[in-house]
């Protein structure tokens, strides 16, 4: 279907056209054990790129904000440890029965706390990777009561599914940062 949509820009109102369409959804884990090797799979081609990337990049590069208010690529990947330590809040919740976690906003707090933890990008990575070994533990751990609970189960899936394109932003987002914050000469 075509619907006409109204919006507000620069205080005006204005009006467009929009085509509706089915939203592809990725295939699910149906069980733990294949949830559990979702996330595993998502993690190394995660940690892949991102040992990649920060591969022979000095340690003061990896620390320097490209602009002021944005984030260095220490901060960024401070950002994905905290997002998976996220997932196990929001995971236990859920198979709580309350999924209503709020991700508030990306403020320093985030950040800040993980950073004097592991203050230096191989650190960082190394607290990512034993963060992964936990939330495969966690996924293959998911009580038969939720996994019979095919709605609970399958939004878990999706939540664990939808990392892979949060951790694939970043990426893009390091890479970005890295070419912002590289000599001029190199």
């Amino acid at each position: 279907d075509t619907v006409p949509v109204e919006y507000l820009r620069d205080g005006e109102m204005q009006t467009t056209q929009m085509t509706l369409t089915k939203r592809s959804l990725p295939e699910l884990a149906t069980t733990p054990d294949e949830l559990a090797q979702t996330v595993r799979r998502t993690h190394v081609e995660v940690d892949l790129a991102l040992t990649e990337l920060i591969r022979g990049v000095p340690e003061d590069l990896l620390a320097r904000p490209p602009a002021e208010g944005e984030w260095s690529v220490i901060e960024i990947m401070s950002h994905l440890l905290f997002s998976e330590r996220y997932l196990y809040t929001w995971m236990w919740a859920m198979a709580s029965g309350d999924d209503a976690v709020p991700w508030n906003d990306n403020n320093i707090l985030q950040r800040v706390p993980l950073l004097a933890l592991y203050p230096s990008a191989a650190e960082l990575l190394d607290e990512l990777r034993r963060s992964l070994a936990g939330l495969v533990a966690l996924a293959k751990a998911i009580p038969a009561s939720v996994v019979e609970n095919k709605p609970l189960f399958a939004q878990m899936a999706g939540v664990f599914a939808g990392f892979a394109g949060h951790a694939t932003l970043h990426l893009e987002q390091i890479r970005q940062t890295l070419a912002a914050v590289a000599p001029a000469n190199a």
